[in-house]
């Protein structure tokens, strides 16, 4: 299959059984910022007081913490935690423009 060819109908008709590796990623319509793009950039893009749902990862357990203390437990050497990021809204922020989700999706 070529990338021309994964398109909505594709998936429809085909199902997504598999992973797929796309060599370029123009071809999905989908944009993100390039590979320099930090965890303090999206803190500049959204704010630090942007609230994110955490999950810690040993107990399931959802929190509440602020995008500047996530840059703090994400830049940390020493994690007493393994916590995981849920989810962040990044509509009508900085952020927004500079990603574009899969025409796919």
């Amino acid at each position: 299959m070529t990338d021309i060819e994964y398109n909505l109908a594709h998936v429809q008709e085909n199902g997504f059984n598999w992973p797929l590796l796309f060599k370029d990623k123009a071809v999905l319509g989908i944009v993100i910022p390039n590979a320099d793009f930090t965890i303090n950039d999206v803190r500049l893009c959204v704010g630090s007081r942007r609230m994110l749902d955490v999950m810690d990862v040993n107990t399931q357990k959802n929190v509440e913490m602020t995008m500047k203390d996530w840059q703090r437990y994400f830049e940390s050497q020493d994690k007493d935690k393994l916590l995981n990021v849920i989810s962040l809204e990044f509509s009508h922020t900085k952020l927004e423009s500079l990603i574009q989700a899969p025409t796919v999706v």
